[in-house]
């Protein structure tokens, strides 16, 4: 019954890193290992569990139902799974302790930096194109800081500035780019959205 219990929970944390990522397929296995990773690093007690069970489980129906919903545009749905996501993380948070929290943002700190990592060595970004790149990375750290630390914005509105200094350092960084390194970052994008839609 207890491995039940985790395994459930293993997916439901993986269904939470998914929403809002554009991908709408489900993957049960990845879901699962990712919530597995992501409940052992936070070292979640027994009733922390019990407690975020609940909140995922909802979450994944409401994923479901967004989903669902013919009368919504993509961009409609998107929006919905950003405000469901950030929901969700909020609902979350207050159950986490300090530490746990510190421990998780800095996971994904490192996260991203190693995506980085591994997009500049896979399209061959030269050391002059890094010089002109860690700028546009620095400005954008520095106003999602301020967004996150921004109190008067509501989680669906601290989602959408994200989304928007995002889409502010593609437009940036995208011209940098050589017309072979464009090639490839659209065809590993195609790739991944290959992957999320089995």
């Amino acid at each position: 019954m207890k491995r039940k219990i985790l395994i459930a929970l293993a997916i439901a944390l993986g269904v939470v890193a998914i929403i809002g990522t554009g991908v709408l397929a489900f993957d049960a296995a990845k879901a699962r290992q990712h919530g597995a990773q992501i409940a052992q690093m936070l070292n979640l007690t027994a009733e922390q569990k019990s407690q975020i069970k609940p909140i995922l489980l909802d979450a994944k129906a409401k994923a479901q139902a967004i989903k669902a919903d013919s009368a919504l545009s993509a961009d409609q749905k998107k929006a919905k799974f950003m405000e469901l996501r950030a929901s969700v993380k909020a609902q979350i948070a207050q159950i986490l302790t300090p530490e746990q929290k510190q421990k998780f943002m800095q996971s994904r700190k490192q996260g991203r930096g190693g995506k980085w990592k591994t997009l500049a060595v896979a399209l061959g970004i030269t050391d002059q194109q890094k010089a002109q790149i860690k700028p546009i990375f620095n400005s954008a750290k520095a106003q999602c800081e301020a967004v996150r630390e921004d109190s008067s914005l509501t989680a669906g509105q601290k989602q959408a500035k994200m989304m928007d200094i995002r889409k502010s350092v593609k437009d940036e960084v995208l011209p940098i780019l050589t017309p072979e390194q464009k090639q490839k970052l659209a065809a590993m994008r195609a790739s991944e959205g290959k992957v999320g839609a089995k």
